[in-house]
């Protein structure tokens, strides 16, 4: 059963790499055609920003690869998560560099915030992209649906019935 498991996890990962590796490849193919038609200065920033950038990318390509191994079956939401917001973070600013100004590398600073953000919002749950709602619930009554709680009645009465 572990080996089916893992053979899942395998084709889900090999399916997220088929899509996002194409995706992934034309962005920086772009980027790097654009960066020899701009001529951009190759200043020790600009080099720092670019390597800072492609790792960045790299690390979110990793996480979509891992969310995509371990995601429920039935989860229909896109694979990736906070590492897809991540990738789009990196691609506005790669892009922000090359066509309006090498100071967008500046906004790589965000990176940080917003990490420290995500991690803050999922420990301790709220509205926020990353919430958790197993934090949220433990402090608050859950409202339920009327037909559930009446269906969890009728079952708990059954069972006492069948223990009396």
């Amino acid at each position: 059963m572990a080996n089916a498991a893992a053979k899942k996890a395998a084709i889900a990962r090999k399916e997220a790499a088929n899509t996002y590796l194409p995706i992934l490849a034309g962005i920086n193919i772009v980027y790097i055609l654009l960066c020899l038609g701009a001529q951009l200065d190759l200043t020790f920033w600009n080099i720092a920003g670019m390597i800072s950038v492609w790792g960045l990318e790299f690390f979110a390509y990793t996480g979509i690869l891992n969310n995509a191994e371990n995601r429920n079956p039935n989860d229909k939401s896109l694979v990736g998560g906070s590492s897809l917001d991540l990738l789009g973070m990196t691609v506005v600013i790669q892009y922000g560099a090359v066509l309006w100004s090498p100071r967008f590398y500046w906004m790589l600073v965000l990176v940080p915030i917003w990490g420290a953000w995500t991690l803050y919002s999922t420990f301790r749950g709220g509205d926020g992209v990353g919430a958790s709602k197993g934090a949220k619930s433990s402090t608050e009554p859950a409202e339920e649906d009327p037909a559930l709680a009446d269906r969890r009645q009728k079952r708990s009465e059954r069972r006492r019935q069948k223990r009396a």
